[in-house]
């Protein structure tokens, strides 16, 4: 089983088991105020190196807050931990990085509709990751700008989300010790992406991603919202 089907069947029991213990009920939408996000997150996707791709393999656990700006709107910040793996290259596929990331969010999410919604979401990420081996050093550091929208159907204490998503990734990697060198690093594209979101009560709740195209991705997300 690759690691990204493992995570995935991760995510799908953890999901489960909530859904077993939740005491469901068939209240309305919650209005949120301000929310907390405890977010777990594995994906892969393509970097451009100078002399050819590699397939960057990435692993996030992040903790992320959100504050109302405006009906429906929010801002917010998000910080984690991540790890990577680089498939494909002489110095970097030798190396297991980790490190921190960090930037800034924005969200609409409406809720005016009894069944059907609209949500999107756009975010401002710095990666920055380090490893090392005998004799050698090396950094990645990199910029992500991605934005996603798309409707959202609800029903009773369930949510599905479809829609599109673009991102785009710019930074280098620096190696210093028995090879040094910097080396420029980006990826841009687009793809599709589909949720599934549970309430597990009016506040709290629980939701598995998939996304295709540019990045595959898995993500599990759980939010309490406060007034």
């Amino acid at each position: 089983m690759s690691r990204t089907a493992g995570w995935c069947a991760q995510a799908v029991l953890a999901c489960a088991a909530v859904w077993t213990g939740a005491a469901l009920a068939d209240e309305g939408p919650f209005t949120p105020g301000s929310s907390t996000q405890l977010t777990l997150d594995h994906y892969s996707e393509t970097f451009s190196y100078p002399d050819g791709p590699r397939t960057f393999d990435v692993s996030e656990y992040s903790v992320g807050y959100y504050e109302p700006v405006a009906e429906d709107v929010a801002l917010g910040l998000q910080g984690g931990y991540l790890t990577i793996n680089v498939d494909n290259d002489k110095l970097a596929s030798l190396i297991a990085y980790s490190g921190q990331f960090l930037g800034f969010m924005g969200r609409y999410q409406s809720t005016w509709g009894d069944y059907l919604n609209f949500a999107a979401e756009i975010r401002y990420l710095w990666h920055d990751q380090q490893g090392q081996l005998s004799g050698q050093q090396s950094d990645i550091t990199w910029y992500e700008t991605y934005a996603r929208a798309g409707p959202v159907l609800r029903y009773g204490p369930l949510r599905f989300e479809l829609g599109g998503y673009y991102q785009n990734n710019s930074g280098n990697e620096t190696d210093t010790g028995n090879v040094n060198q910097r080396r420029d690093i980006s990826s841009h594209g687009g793809g599709a992406y589909a949720g599934l979101v549970l309430y597990v009560e009016p506040t709290g709740s629980v939701a598995l991603y998939g996304y295709g195209g540019a990045r595959h991705e898995v993500r599990l997300v759980f939010t309490r919202e406060f007034d």
